[in-house]
Order: C-alpha cells, then structure tokens, then sequence
C-alpha cells in the first residue's frame, strides 16, 4: 500500500471517528459494487456506534436483494444535514440526481472512488484508479484499520468486487485483487456459485427477449460493434433498463471488435445513454470525455443530449476518428 493511500486512510479514519453521523450516497442505478460497498462502509460506522443513512436517487437492484435486506436503504433525503457525506463511485455530484444539493450543503464531503476522471472538490478524496474497484478500496481500508471482517461484510464486498471486475475479466483485475478476494472467501460464510447465481441468474423471460432483439440488431463496421435500445423496443417487450444487465457484454464477444457500443434511448427520446466496452488496450477517454461521460479506459458511458439517430450518428463519427488517430 502506498504512503499516499495510508496517509489517506488516516484521515478517513480520523473523519469517521470524530462525527457521528453520515450519509452513505451512490449513483443513479445503483449497482452492485455501489451497494456493496455501501453496506460494507455503513456495517462498520454502525459498529462505532454511528448514524448512518445508506442512500441512493434510485431503489436498489432486485439481484442485489440478498444484501439490502440486511440495512435500510432511503431514497428519500434525510430531513436534516449530517455531520458528513460520503460519496462513492460518483465523478461528479450530478450522479447522485436528487441528493446533489443536499450534498452541496453539508459541511464535509468524502469520495471514495477509481475512476481517472473524478474531478470532484471535496475535504477528502479518496481516487484509486490503480485499484480494481471501490469494493478492494473498503478492503484495503479494513486492512488498514485492523477492523474484523464480518461474514456479512465479506460477502458484500466480494460481491462489489466481482460486479466492478466483470467477474475478474476486466483488465483492472490485478494480483492484489485475487488476494483481497481470498481473504474475503475465509472470512465469508458463503459460496462463490450461489452469489454469482444471485447477481447473474435471476434475469426475467422478457429481458431475454429484449437480449435477443439487441443481438438481432447488432452491426458492425470494421473492429466498431454497436447495437441500440428504442423506447419502443422496451414497450413491446415490457422491459426496462434494469434488464440491460450484461447486455453491452455480450457484444464484447463479436470476434474483431475492438470498440463495442450500446445506445439506449432514453423515457424522454431527447437523450440517449451510450454504453462503450473496449478491448487491446484501447483507451475510451478520449471518446468519452467528449460527450461529458467518465469511466474506465476499457469501460465507460455517458448521457448525450439528442435523439438516437443524431446521437449514434455524433458518437460513431469521433469513435472513427479515435481510432483513425491511433493507427
């Protein structure tokens, strides 16, 4: 762990340890590295006898239901300020929708997150995008602080790391990581089958046909593999984006794609969410930064104003000329 990390750590310790109430915050769409690490951070302020509201604009996921059932989870805005906010996984407050303001009036914020692009200013940062996921950033921090893992906490945090990691498939998947997994699995009532079953097998019929009609419309100009969501597609077959789990995934296996791309139209058809994958080490920042979007080099997305046609048109162009520039 470098000095820089564990000076951080200290002051994140020395923050927890000397207030006594908090605000948990994740993104909209809460996934499951959101809401496990949520649990996990909440599980060990509510053991210093702390206060503590876990929070997010959006519900929490069906498939992550195994651990939400163990906290209370608002989506509602506390009707009063706490000592401090924590943010996580968030490159800026608009992610948090709702709670921004909220956040904005609080007297000391703290972000946890890696993520390159996080440009938020805060009293305390905590940026590891050398680390495979917020979920091994809490590890560490248990680490660091000597804290027991409960099996609880363990099966939490394992299930953050393997939804950030893309089940250890993404290339920020590291040695340290595997490491910080096995201590999980010895500390952990729980089996590595069953969770991956509960996060992955759970899919409704309906979002396998939607699955089917994404993969029915898949195109493909050179290493660029890209596919759309309408609105009116998710009306015909009585879905949602909550069923587009691993969709963007499975256009990562077109053999030759280098760039793979999901556009899904958004309720209001005047802006559409752009979903990228990567492969060979292609850096998506620079695509990606254009249209405000943030992520990973290898995983990211962004919001863009328009409809699907001008969007997809907008977006294709700069991948072309990403590309083009990288030889």
């Amino acid at each position: 762990m470098s000095q820089t990390l564990q000076n951080s750590f200290d002051r994140l310790a020395e923050i927890l340890k000397n207030n006594n109430s908090f605000i948990i915050v994740g993104h909209e769409r809460p996934d499951g590295y959101c809401i496990g690490t949520q649990y996990s951070l909440g599980y060990l302020l509510e053991s210093w006898d702390k206060q503590v509201y876990l929070s997010n604009p959006d519900p929490p996921p069906t498939n992550m239901d195994f651990l939400t059932t163990e906290s209370t989870w608002r989506v509602t805005i506390p009707d009063r300020p706490v000592d401090v906010g924590i943010v996580i996984d968030c490159g800026n407050l608009q992610r948090t929708a709702n709670f921004q303001p909220y956040l904005e009036g609080l007297d000391r914020l703290v972000v946890i997150d890696h993520h390159q692009n996080n440009h938020l200013d805060v009293d305390l940062k905590i940026l590891c995008p050398e680390i495979s996921s917020v979920g091994e950033i809490v590890f560490r921090f248990y680490q660091h602080l000597g804290e027991t893992i409960t099996p609880a906490v363990a099966r939490a945090l394992y299930a953050s790391i393997v939804t950030d990691t893309g089940c250890f498939r993404h290339g920020n998947t590291t040695a340290l990581t595997h490491q910080a997994v096995a201590r999980l699995m010895e500390a952990g009532d729980f089996h590595t089958e069953e969770i991956y079953s509960l996060i992955y097998e759970r899919e409704s019929l309906q979002s396998r046909v939607l699955l089917g009609e994404i993969l029915t419309g898949l195109q493909q100009r050179e290493s660029v593999v890209w596919s759309q969501v309408t609105g009116e597609l998710f009306r015909r077959t009585g879905t949602s984006e909550d069923d587009l789990n691993e969709a963007i995934n499975q256009l990562r296996q077109v053999e030759g794609a280098k760039i793979v791309i999901l556009f899904c139209e958004r309720p209001d058809s005047r802006t559409v969410k752009v979903s990228f994958r990567s492969k060979q080490g292609i850096d998506l920042m620079p695509i990606v930064s254009r249209f405000g979007g943030g992520g990973h080099s290898a995983a990211a997305g962004a919001s863009v104003q328009g409809s699907l046609s001008e969007v997809k048109d907008k977006v294709l162009q700069t991948v072309d000329e990403v590309l083009n520039r990288a030889g």
